[in-house]
């Protein structure tokens, strides 16, 4: 199963540690045949970082040297944003969806994954909503958005 990831699951690569993120990458690209994840992801991680950078609990170097892990580690697809941004569909998202950022990850998961793992709620709500349904039919159909207990087959994570 080709699997984007969210950028919450890559936060730990530059020091910033969401509860229970510890091992969600390695389990994560232990259930995937390819993990991708959205150029905008490496944007996401910079400005994650660079916050706990400036509040003195991080130092600029973990945060550059993390986004060079993710970068050189062979396992990770990345999509580039211009693809992503050369289709209709991160606009159509805008509809749906309030963050952009979300929108151009969302878009990418669709266009070359089979499904978008977040722990976000509004994602994963739009597997309810008949608009996106009919967006994803149209361009992936049986794509789904699933959280990370779904993929490795829990209860919750």
């Amino acid at each position: 199963m080709r699997l984007l990831a969210d950028t919450t699951y890559l936060l730990p690569a530059v020091g910033v540690w969401p509860r229970g993120a510890s091992e969600l990458i390695p389990r994560l690209l232990g259930r995937a045949e390819v993990l991708l994840i959205s150029e905008i992801t490496l944007f996401e991680l910079s400005a994650k970082g660079s916050k706990y950078v400036s509040q003195g609990s991080l130092k600029a170097e973990a945060v550059a040297e993390g986004i060079k892990a993710v970068l050189n580690d062979d396992r990770i697809e990345i999509i580039p944003m211009l693809r992503t941004l050369s289709s209709s569909t991160p606009t159509i998202l805008r509809g749906m969806v309030d963050d952009y950022v979300d929108c151009i990850i969302l878009s990418a998961a669709l266009h070359e994954g089979d499904a978008l793992v977040t722990e976000d709620r509004l994602l994963l709500s739009l597997q309810d909503d008949s608009r996106f349904r009919q967006l994803s039919d149209g361009v992936n159909p049986g794509f789904k958005i699933l959280k990370m207990g779904q993929i490795l087959g829990e209860q919750s994570v």
